[in-house]
């Protein structure tokens, strides 16, 4: 799963010194997309499920939910990816930009997460089933 994690986070931010460095630490790449994916999938199921109000099923909605999920877990993966570099280095000075792109890869996979999941789940709601189209 390291390795998958891996590549699709490489995919988009290239092979760099950050990502060597989030390679080799015990985990990085895993807790960050297992984190990812799980909280694309409960954040999908809570608005399906949990909020399913018929005042909250228009796309413009979904797309919030969706961006809030994405701004959690650019978050998580800008403070592991912050946390891995400092205790490295003492500082991360040289690596902001890597550490921010990392954190962008994180929202791209996010988003497309979240996607996948809500177009499999979202036709057992009730109200919010023809969201986001």
């Amino acid at each position: 799963m390291k390795v998958l994690f891996a590549s699709l986070y490489e995919l988009i931010t290239g092979q760099n010194q950050l990502a060597d460095m989030l390679f080799k630490a015990e985990g990085v790449y895993f807790t960050v997309g297992l984190v990812m994916i799980l909280l694309s999938l409960v954040g999908m199921a809570i608005y399906y499920y949990a909020i399913n109000h018929p005042k909250f099923c228009r796309w413009y909605h979904w797309l919030l939910a969706v961006i809030v999920i994405c701004l959690i877990n650019f978050s998580i993966a800008y403070a592991m990816a912050d946390g891995v570099v400092f205790d490295t280095f003492g500082t991360t000075a040289g690596y902001v930009t890597q550490i921010v792109t990392f954190g962008f890869a994180n929202t791209i996979w996010t988003f497309l997460f979240a996607f996948i999941f809500s177009m499999c789940i979202k036709w057992r709601s009730k109200n919010a089933k023809y969201s986001p189209f």
